[in-house]
C-alpha cells in the first residue's frame, strides 16, 4: 500500500482508497488502527412519465431479492460519469444521455469497508429495459405512489436527486 497524503488513507495496490482509523474509546491505544476500505459507486434516479426505474437484485446476488437503483461500483481511475454510463448499460441495456450529481451518502456494510454513493439524476435515450444477470425483475414506480415496498435510502435518493 502507498501513502495517497490525504488524511489517513492509503492506496492498496489494487488502487482502491484504504482509510486507517484509530478506534476512540476508554482503553483505546494510541498506536491502534482499523484499515476501513473505500469504494466510490454512482446510482441513477432514472425517471420516465414520472416514473423511477428500480431494478430487483437477482436471489443468488449479494442483497438478492432487494430492490436497488441502476448502477454500481466505479472502477480505479474511471470518471464517475463513464462508470454511471458503464453501469447503466449493461444493467438495463438503456444508453445513459446525461447525468447530474444530486446527493451523496455513505454505508459501511462491514466495519472494515465503506461505500461512498454518488446519486444523480439521469437521461436515457428511449428504448427497452433489459436486465443483465445480476437482476431479475425491474419496475418504473410511482414515488408518491409506489406498488412496490420501496426502501428508505431509495425514497431519500429520489426525494433528493428531484
Amino acid at each position: 500500500m502507498a501513502r495517497d497524503g490525504v488524511g489517513g488513507a492509503v492506496r492498496s495496490d489494487d488502487g482502491q482508497m484504504v482509510a486507517t482509523k484509530t478506534p476512540a474509546g476508554i482503553g483505546a491505544s494510541r498506536n491502534a488502527t482499523i484499515e476501513i476500505e473505500q469504494a466510490v459507486a454512482a446510482k441513477a434516479i432514472i425517471r420516465r412519465t414520472g416514473r423511477v426505474l428500480l431494478l430487483k437484485r437477482a436471489d443468488k446476488e449479494i442483497s438478492g431479492g432487494q430492490w436497488d437503483l441502476p448502477g454500481g461500483r466505479i472502477e480505479p481511475g474511471e470518471a464517475v460519469f463513464d462508470g454511471l454510463r458503464r453501469e447503466v448499460r449493461e444493467e438495463t441495456g438503456l444508453r445513459l444521455l446525461s447525468a447530474s450529481a444530486r446527493a451523496a451518502w455513505d454505508f459501511m456494510p462491514r466495519p472494515d469497508f465503506q461505500f461512498v454513493v454518488i446519486g444523480h439524476a439521469a437521461e436515457v435515450a428511449d428504448g427497452d429495459v433489459t436486465l443483465s444477470r445480476e437482476h431479475d425483475e425491474y419496475a418504473w414506480v410511482d414515488p408518491a405512489r409506489p406498488t412496490i415496498t420501496i426502501p428508505d435510502w431509495i425514497a431519500d435518493a429520489i426525494a433528493a436527486c428531484g
